[in-house]
């Protein structure tokens, strides 16, 4: 969601939970044999400490993810499965730890770059898993779905033994990875996931070079569309962010669904994220090192979000009601 960055559909959920509720996952413990078993876990927990990411639950269903800058969030149906909890946890950490910035030049090298970091979580899973077997302890398994770990594991086992470079490995894997779906986007495939996430946002900022910007106008009025969303994030963004990145983000927001009194902004380095604080899952993702599309062109977007919004809600109320049952 780096951006993500949400790890992939786990087909082993409970629906129970154990009687006493234990505050975080660290808590749980039925996570505690597996941290003895992994070095790897034990010391991605410490720089997670180091960072002050903290571990959280998060809503029953509602998926697990890296919430960058602040936490890694663990899908409440783990309760009571070590297992799970530290698989879960051994992705996220790999995404936390993966430095490598995304190449926006085109959609194509876009996605690939972010299935790299996807990759780089399923390696940092495979590892601990591996010290976990090697230890003793049960298989954690690696997350995803179908015949899918399986190629994730002979992959990674071609790296851990020195047979595979890094670079390679993660080319490998982000290519089964792709068409994996996501736990909090379900209805699409990872390669469409971050996709579409770059034709919504990147891609209608590339504009030719040589034609120049037409003048551009002030933030958005009172009464204006984007006005309620953008007063709520801009109360949140740091004044040295500009106005017309945070109408960008207002923009991205509602188009998402996020409701302003739900925005919450997270912030880290040029990286910029607005997520809603209920339900969990829903976010858009920003580059501050990179030129926002100008006020004038936001500010329209928006009025045409509205106008849709609108359109939609008309044809709903027209149509006829169903037989009731």
């Amino acid at each position: 969601m780096t951006g993500s960055m949400p790890e992939p559909n786990a087909s082993q959920a409970s629906a129970s939970a154990p009687p006493a509720r234990p505050a975080t996952p660290l808590q749980d413990p039925s996570l505690q044999p597996f941290l003895e078993q992994s070095a790897t876990l034990r010391g991605g927990l410490a720089q997670l400490r180091h960072d002050r990411i903290d571990v959280i639950w998060g809503r029953a269903g509602g998926g697990t993810y890296l919430d960058p800058g602040r936490a890694i969030v663990i899908d409440e149906n783990a309760m009571g499965h070590g297992g799970r909890i530290a698989r879960s946890i051994s992705h996220e950490m790999g995404h936390h730890r993966f430095t490598e910035r995304p190449d926006m030049s085109s959609r194509e090298t876009y996605v690939a770059s972010m299935l790299r970091g996807e990759a780089a979580a399923t390696l940092s899973n495979a590892q601990v898993r591996k010290e976990i077997l090697a230890g003793g302890g049960a298989d954690i398994g690696i997350s995803g779905s179908g015949d899918r770990p399986r190629q994730y594991a002979a992959i990674a086992d071609q790296y851990l033994a020195g047979r595979l470079g890094r670079d390679a490995a993660l080319n490998q894997i982000g290519q089964v990875f792709k068409t994996e779906q996501p736990s909090v986007s379900t209805h699409s495939t990872y390669e469409h996931y971050y996709g579409g996430y770059y034709d919504r946002t990147i891609a209608p900022r590339m504009r030719p070079h040589g034609t120049p910007e037409p003048l551009d106008v002030a933030a958005p009025p009172q009464g204006h569309a984007a006005y309620p969303m953008y007063s709520a994030l801009r109360e949140q963004f740091p004044a040295s962010v500009s106005d017309a990145h945070v109408l960008h983000a207002s923009v991205l927001a509602k188009a998402e669904g996020i409701r302003e009194r739900d925005a919450q902004v997270f912030m880290k380095d040029d990286q910029a994220w607005v997520a809603a604080s209920f339900p969990p899952g829903a976010r858009i993702q920003i580059d501050l090192s990179c030129a926002p599309p100008s006020m004038s062109d936001s500010l329209q977007r928006a009025a045409q979000q509205e106008t849709l919004q609108q359109q939609n809600a008309a044809s709903l109320a027209q149509e006829p009601s169903g037989p009731s049952r």
